[in-house]
């Protein structure tokens, strides 16, 4: 199996068997929204990697499911049930963790809320509560998480999960697609403020990814067709390649990236410049 040291003040070194690995730079990770979708799957990449993870999320049960699942693994998961959107709630959360070995250095942000509407039927209260879920609760989990690395010196990293929606747009998720462009924004500015302090921070963007906690309507076999003929690639994404850029961003292989946006949607960021097959050159075919 091929690996691959942590870094020195050199950067990343590559070991004798000449390999690569993706495995995260601190052996300690906090995923938030780990009971289900992206942030179970990589919290269960990562237990199977050896790395101690922590998995925050509103449903206990969910939390504890995913935890059997890590059953077996070399790398412990750890469920705290924590409602990030109240800050004396993720306070006592971290504090928790920081009592099991000190401050985590590695988060990925996983957790978000979303509902389909069209914008004239998202009421004011609504638009504010996904806004707040996804914007706001994000800015609460990295603040309180970069508290004791700033303090320190440790420096750490940061990835967030965001969405093609927020700089393309959607129908359907105008509070979604606010939010996450808020958070893609939120991940520059701290990337400039925190970096001096050795902390790097990247967001991933998923396209169409179908998973048990998709948003509603996206499951739908005639909306699946949809996206699937209309992507680029071909086809729909598969789970492990989001898990794959998460992972890279919280690896050394990174160690130089901060304050940057990984979209992987199957190319659908491009669909306004696709050219349909029967008007391109016979040399483009």
């Amino acid at each position: 199996m091929v690996h691959m040291s942590l870094h020195d003040e050199r950067g990343p070194r590559v070991e004798s068997d000449g390999g690569w690995s993706l495995r995260p730079e601190h052996d300690r990770v906090l995923v938030t929204g780990g009971g289900s979708g992206i942030g179970r799957a990589l919290t269960l990449a990562l237990a199977g990697m050896g790395v101690t993870t922590y998995i925050l999320g509103r449903t206990e049960e969910t939390l504890i499911d995913t935890a059997r699942r890590a059953e077996g693994c070399n790398g412990r998961v750890i469920p705290i049930r924590c409602d990030l959107r109240d800050e004396g709630d993720a306070d006592a959360a971290f504090t928790r963790i920081e009592d099991d070995g000190g401050p985590v250095q590695s988060l990925a942000h996983c957790a978000a809320s979303v509902y389909t509407a069209s914008a004239r039927a998202i009421t004011v209260d609504g638009f504010r509560k996904v806004v707040d879920s996804t914007l706001t609760t994000a800015f609460i989990t990295i603040s309180r998480f970069a508290r004791p690395l700033l303090e320190s010196g440790l420096g750490g990293t940061v990835v967030s999960l965001t969405s093609n929606s927020a700089s393309a747009g959607a129908a359907g998720v105008a509070h979604s697609g606010a939010g996450k462009a808020g958070l893609e924004s939120l991940t520059m500015t701290l990337a400039r403020e925190w970096g001096p302090s050795g902390i790097r921070i990247n967001a991933v963007g998923p396209g169409p990814f179908p998973v048990e906690n998709s948003v509603e309507g996206l499951t739908r076999p005639a909306v699946l067709e949809h996206l699937q003929r209309t992507t680029p690639l071909g086809r729909l994404g598969r789970i492990d390649e989001i898990v794959g850029p998460v992972l890279f961003f919280l690896s050394p292989l990174s160690g130089y990236t901060s304050g940057q946006l990984l979209v992987s949607d199957g190319g659908r960021r491009t669909l306004d410049w696709v050219i349909p097959p029967d008007l391109q050159p016979p040399g483009w075919r």
